[in-house]
């Protein structure tokens, strides 16, 4: 995993480094008020959308279920 992150992580730096765009005769600037419009919108979206799948490990009762259910006892049988 490690490596093909590292191999798909040289891309966009290959593609950086070659680029062949013209300079702009003056900065370019960020439209901030644009991109606080998208940040703004895309967080709300994803509050009013956001759906838990599956259980938590609290609703599933993971961190107390194995010492109502006897099993940290057999647990310790088996390794004694």
């Amino acid at each position: 995993m490690l490596v093909l992150l590292a191999v798909l992580n040289d891309f966009p730096i290959m593609m950086i480094a070659y680029d062949n765009v013209r300079v702009a005769e003056r900065p370019v600037r960020w439209e901030m008020p644009r991109v606080l419009a998208v940040a703004v919108t895309a967080g709300t979206m994803g509050l009013v959308f956001y759906r838990p799948r599956g259980k938590s490990s609290a609703d599933a009762g993971l961190g107390e279920g194995l010492a109502v259910r006897g099993g940290l006892d057999q647990c310790d049988r088996g390794l004694s």
